[in-house]
Formats: structure tokens, sequence, C-alpha cells
């Protein structure tokens, strides 16, 4: 069954073949996987420019803070003030925590995409003998409907054992 949905692009067993465990049957090329790839990998380039950001002006903060810091007793400037410029820092502190928390959910999901990706090549799960294949090449396939790309029969040998009597 594929795993993931797309077009199969090259098959490597039919009907009658015997196959290994963890032969390659199938490839699939995905090309809306490979956009959502694509788009991860952007989000993720996303995140991590808006936590340089954020550490750029909380940088900024910490110092204009401590700028008010000194000039709020000397008069020059007002307690509101001052208390603005901590609030800011201290909003700009979260904000770094909240780009990292970002960037991380970011990197999971490109992880679980390029996981994914890796199904675009089936293999045989056990040794056996192709008996069906219900794929060409160009087929659309797509994850969990039911629908298998070949039946694959183990052909492993049975031992039967069975109790004789003896005066025969």
């Amino acid at each position: 069954y594929p795993r993931v949905p797309g077009y199969v692009r090259r098959w490597y067993a039919d009907i009658g073949d015997a196959v290994k465990e963890g032969q390659l049957l199938v490839e699939i090329d995905t090309p809306e996987l490979d956009a959502q790839i694509e788009q991860a990998r952007a989000d993720l380039a996303q995140a991590e420019a808006v936590k340089v950001r954020a550490e750029t002006n909380a940088e900024f903060s910490a110092t204009e803070r401590k700028r008010y810091e000194q000039l709020t007793p000397a008069g020059v400037t007002s307690n509101q003030e001052l208390a603005q410029r901590q609030a800011q820092a201290k909003v700009d502190e979260a904000n770094i925590k909240v780009a990292g928390a970002t960037i991380a959910s970011q990197q999971a999901n490109l992880r679980r995409l390029l996981q994914n990706k890796s199904f675009a090549r089936v293999t045989a799960p056990f040794a056996g003998t192709i008996v069906t294949r219900s794929i060409e090449r160009g087929s659309l396939v797509a994850a969990g409907n039911g629908t298998p790309m070949f039946r694959l029969q183990a052909s492993d040998p049975v031992r039967v054992f069975i109790q004789a009597p003896q005066d025969v």
C-alpha cells in the first residue's frame, strides 16, 4: 500500500517475480509533498529571521532601559517613560522565546515531511512472490485508499507433524 500520494515513476517487480525482504518495488513521484517540503524550509528560514530580529530588538530595548534607568533619577525622563522601557525590554525577551518555539515547531514539521518523503520508495515487507500488480507507470496512488499496489505471497516452507499409529 502507498503511504504517500503521488504518481508511480517506476515499478521494479511484476507478477511471478520472487522478491526479498526490503527489495525496492516502486518509486513514487510526490510533487505535492515536494512543494510542502519547500514551503516548510521557507517557513523555517522565516522563523529563524524573526528570531534574529527579536534578538536585535531585545538588545536595543535593554540598552534603552539601562539609559532610562540612569536618566530618570536625574530628572531627565519621567518614571512613566522608564516603566515603558522596562516593559518593552520584557516583551522583547519574551519574543525571543516565542521565536525559538516557532523554530522548533517548523523544524519538527520539516522532519515529519522528510520522513513522509522516505515512503516514496516502497519496499517488500517480507520475502515472497508477487501474485498481483495493480499499478502502471504514471498511476496516481493515494495513501489510505485501501487499494494495494502489489499482493505478495510468502513462500516459507511449512512443516506438518502428524501422529501415525505404530501398529501399521
